[in-house]
């Protein structure tokens, strides 16, 4: 019997028109004041709009974990003594994890197609994106690398048949 390692994958999307997202939120917001009043159903079309135009500017990456001697490099590669501590420099990990972490590419609107996103360009993307993107993604990144390796005994207990 031949096993072979699973590795988790999580898909994150990456919105790059972000003043379209803030015109949609807004436009909604509004469109759930007018309730019952005139105009409310232009109010909906517009968030509507928007939120089509946000779709179509938004990246889904399907990322996977790496096996335990990539991801080391990395972390060792970025990250720095620094008196008695030691810092890690998560941007750096985020920009050389990607291109090896990524398997696939698509617009949202469009998942059949694939885009296809050199190391430049995952850089190019990463250098461009807001704070909370560039968090939501250690987070993913983190998460895939040091994904659980035992079943809980929390979830034996709950799945085991009760006498």
């Amino acid at each position: 019997m031949t096993f072979t390692i699973k590795r988790p994958t999580r898909s994150v999307e990456i919105v790059t028109d972000l003043q379209a997202l803030q015109d949609s939120i807004v436009a909604a917001s509004d469109a759930q004041e007018a309730k019952g009043k005139n105009g409310v159903q232009a109010l909906r079309q517009r968030a509507a709009e928007l939120t089509q135009q946000v779709d179509e500017s938004t990246l889904v990456l399907t990322l996977h974990g790496l096996n335990a001697s990539q991801w080391n490099q990395i972390v060792v590669k970025r990250t720095d003594s620094k008196g008695n501590r030691l810092v890690k420099d998560w941007p750096g990990m985020i920009s050389d994890a990607l291109p090896v972490m990524l398997s696939t590419a698509h617009v949202k609107t469009d998942p059949d197609t694939t885009v296809e996103l050199t190391a430049s360009d995952l850089s190019e993307l990463l250098s461009g994106l807001a704070d909370s993107q560039v968090a939501e993604l250690m987070q993913t990144v983190q998460v895939l690398n040091t994904p659980a390796t035992s079943v809980p005994k929390a979830l034996r207990e709950l799945t085991s048949p009760t006498d």
